[in-house]
């Protein structure tokens, strides 16, 4: 579960599952902690049940090896684990993803940088 917060005036894991909560952030940055997930071989068959049917599913072996390769990928890429992205509504339902970074600090910098460009 992730925590809301508000650092240095930027909303940190807002919930927006109600548009009116949407509509406060149109041209207003905000951060989103983001964790590589990862489905098990059991969770990626029940998804895709419909292509098991028809003889289509990848092998497990092959499976496994692709978590492996995505998941040596995230973490070159994010060491901490954690993907910081920085994001806004430019309308109520449209969602503009700025940009992501591997440190929350780098994001909550671009992210204030970004605010201040948007009000003017």
């Amino acid at each position: 579960m992730r925590y809301s917060f508000i650092k240095d005036e930027i909303v940190v894991n807002p919930s927006l599952e109600v548009d009116i909560d949407k509509a406060q952030f149109v041209y207003q940055p905000y951060i989103v902690i983001e964790e590589l997930e990862l489905e098990s071989w059991i969770e990626y068959q029940v998804k895709h049940i419909d292509n098991y049917n028809n003889g289509s599913l990848d092998n497990k072996d092959v499976y496994e090896h692709e978590l492996i390769e995505a998941r040596r990928v995230w973490m070159n890429n994010y060491p901490t684990g954690h993907r910081y992205s920085v994001k806004f509504f430019t309308k109520e339902h449209i969602c503009t993803e700025h940009s992501s970074y591997a440190t929350f600090e780098e994001a909550l910098e671009v992210a204030k940088h970004l605010k201040r460009a948007l009000l003017q």
